[in-house]
């Protein structure tokens, strides 16, 4: 079965869903419906599929999944009609209101780095991905990644899930913080939930290269005013992370917003 794949221009960098979609997927020559953030061109690649491998590279328990399956699972750069993308990776611009940040330590203490990385999956599939070098050996020793949301609404979103798209890089990390924070009578506040990377995950990032972790926001989030998002966070602290993995390479290819199934 061919897949039909719809390949847009979107005028953003950073795409902030700020009305719920009845689908996120772009039209040929179109715009996105949603807020502009910046000036950055991206092309977002959608790929319309059945409801059972709608959510990217999980594969349906039970049988031939088909070529749809097939193809979703080897392309990272197929996304689920029915999300919203927040942050992707497709140049290699670097003008994207993100970056990195770290305790004031020097670099034998602690260290921390981006770069974005036009990689090669080991199915064959090319795509951009943020390299994040991350150095955290000594005691409380802290460092991580942000990304500026610039007050977006996702009051409409209270039950969605944020997905992380990643890959595992060299002695990548298998536990890390994930912060969101909306402004809470005016100021950031901080939400954290826990990411552990599964044994079934890090088989397919090394089958597929890359795979979804789905936070659901009211986990960790729940009752809170979403309506002025102001940042997501990445965080590895030497505490969290096994001493074996205190130097490596996470890959971020993409977040978005998925609904609940």
């Amino acid at each position: 079965m061919k897949i039909p794949k719809t390949r847009a221009l979107a005028a953003l960098g950073l795409i902030v869903c700020l009305a719920v979609p009845t689908a996120c997927a772009l039209q040929e020559g179109a715009f996105s419906q949603f807020s502009p953030a910046l000036p950055v061109p991206v092309v977002v690649r959608t790929v319309a599929l059945a409801q059972a491998v709608a959510l990217g590279p999980r594969v349906p328990s039970g049988g031939n999944t088909g070529d749809a399956a097939s193809d979703v699972l080897s392309d990272p750069d197929l996304l689920p009609v029915s999300d919203c993308v927040i942050v992707r990776f497709d140049s290699p611009k670097k003008d994207l209101p993100s970056g990195i940040f770290r305790n004031i330590d020097p670099r034998s203490t602690q260290w921390i780095e981006e770069e974005r990385v036009y990689l090669t999956t080991p199915k064959g599939k090319k795509s951009w991905f943020l390299k994040i070098h991350y150095e955290v050996p000594t005691v409380d020793s802290y460092n991580g990644w942000w990304a500026k949301l610039s007050g977006s609404d996702w009051s409409k979103f209270a039950d969605w899930r944020v997905v992380l798209r990643l890959g595992m890089g060299e002695n990548c990390t298998t536990a890390f913080k994930f912060e969101l924070k909306p402004l809470v009578n005016g100021r950031p506040e901080t939400f954290p939930a826990i990411v552990n990377i599964s044994d079934k995950q890090i088989r397919m990032s090394q089958e597929y290269g890359f795979f979804d972790v789905f936070l659901p926001i009211e986990n960790f989030v729940g009752g809170t005013d979403l309506s002025r998002m102001h940042e997501v966070v990445l965080v590895f602290e030497n505490s969290r992370i096994s001493e074996e993995q205190r130097k490596g390479d996470l890959l971020l290819h993409s977040i978005r917003l998925s609904p609940k199934e």
